[in-house]
């Protein structure tokens, strides 16, 4: 492989031919070339003066540049070839695992509801029964007409006490509903959402009476988060908000974009961590935007105000002055009940109903709050889970 040069890399000795040996000697030297040592090995070598030998090496090292710039580009532009092609192998990896991963849900939840018809079946038949429906071999009954078409109906129909096992059947169904709860978002007893395909798992609420959308923006500071880094969206914010609309109503979610680490994130809040189990598990939105996935540091899941213990209140402290404290931080003080004071003691304690505000995380992590000089209110929920307590009482035996 050659290399091309032009007379512009050359530009400096025009005329080089032309001129008288001091003369080469200064042009050589005016560009940077000024004959060194070395040059009287290659003159001894060629048999040629020291100012050619110097221009030899000059040529010679401009043409070795050259190379060694286009080969840099070569094999930069290479690089970033294979590595597009990596990033699309991987990409598609991905989708092949996610799908493989749904199909085995699918399965298991099949296998699943189909365990929990054989158990009615089975608990509702005597042995001798169960062998006469056997030798049938097959099943017209209505509870299972919906396995037909997977020709895995249980086994026989039941001959002799059909009535009353039906009976049984409708019974065990209401009490496993109300023991279970209802399920919601147009969820099927297979645990999908067949209107829009899209995977939904199967989610209950906390209360079998009560729809995952009772509450929404406007009636509870309820919070659960889901992010996706905006460096691997497909598409733009305009066009991720249209494509959520097509599985959740406008004014069931709300988007913004956020820094964290250094990286920027795109965050969908839901008031239900039912939508957003429902986001995270959507294969359609995977496929057009990108996997979303939980961001549990920022949820805030307190439906109803908490009971707070807030120790070292500056006995002068006023209602007013803890309440704008609390607001600043963590939320709204709804109730708070003084404890007495004793003797002279300069602070005093008091139970507080909070409207929380800020995240769980949040929450958890604060201890304190500054109130008046030098002074901190110490704050403490009533409801601390054991790891998060012995974690306080450790740490506060520190510092003592």
């Amino acid at each position: 492989m050659g290399v091309n040069v032009s007379t512009e890399d050359f530009a400096t000795l025009e005329g080089f031919v032309n001129k008288s040996n001091d003369e080469r000697a200064e042009i050589l030297r005016n560009a940077g070339w000024e004959p060194e040592g070395q040059d009287n090995d290659i003159a001894t070598f060629i048999g040629t003066d020291i100012v050619s030998a110097a221009l030899i090496r000059s040529v010679t090292t401009v043409c070795l540049d050259k190379k060694e710039a286009n080969m840099k580009d070569f094999y930069k532009a290479d690089a970033e070839k294979l590595q597009q092609h990596f990033t699309a192998t991987l990409q598609e990896y991905y989708k092949e695992l996610e799908t493989t991963k749904y199909q085995l849900t699918v399965a298991n939840e099949k296998l699943l509801k189909q365990d929990k018809e054989l158990s009615v079946y089975y608990s509702s038949i005597t042995a001798e029964t169960h062998v006469a429906n056997m030798e049938i071999g097959k099943t017209d009954r209505a509870e299972y007409e919906h396995l037909q078409p997977y020709n895995n109906p249980p086994i026989g129909i039941l001959i002799e006490t059909e009535e009353e096992i039906w009976n049984n059947f409708v019974k065990d169904e209401e009490t496993t509903s109300k023991s279970e709860g209802k399920k919601r978002c147009h969820v099927t007893s297979d645990g999908y959402d067949k209107k829009d395909n899209d995977a939904m798992v199967g989610v209950q609420t906390s209360n079998p009476t009560e729809s995952i959308h009772a509450y929404n923006f406007s009636n509870t500071r309820q919070r659960y988060h889901a992010k996706i880094s905006t460096s691997i969206c497909k598409i733009s914010k305009e066009e991720i908000e249209q494509e959520l609309q097509k599985i959740f109503n406008k004014e069931r979610f709300q988007m913004e974009v956020l820094f964290k680490n250094g990286n920027q994130y795109l965050y969908v809040i839901f008031t239900s961590a039912q939508e957003r189990l429902r986001l995270t598990n959507c294969i359609k939105i995977q496929q057009s935007v990108g996997k979303f996935y939980a961001d549990s540091e920022r949820d805030c899941t307190h439906k109803s105000p908490i009971e707070l213990c807030v120790d070292y209140i500056p006995a002068q402290a006023t209602e007013l002055d803890i309440k704008n404290v609390l607001e600043g931080e963590l939320g709204y003080m709804r109730e708070i009940t003084f404890w007495p004071i004793r003797g002279n003691n300069q602070f005093k304690k008091a139970k507080i109903m909070l409207e929380v505000t800020c995240s769980d995380k949040h929450l958890i992590e604060t201890w304190s709050l500054p109130m008046g000089d030098n002074n901190r209110i110490k704050i403490t929920p009533t409801k601390l889970s054991h790891e998060d307590r012995n974690t306080r009482i450790r740490y506060g035996a520190k510092v003592m």
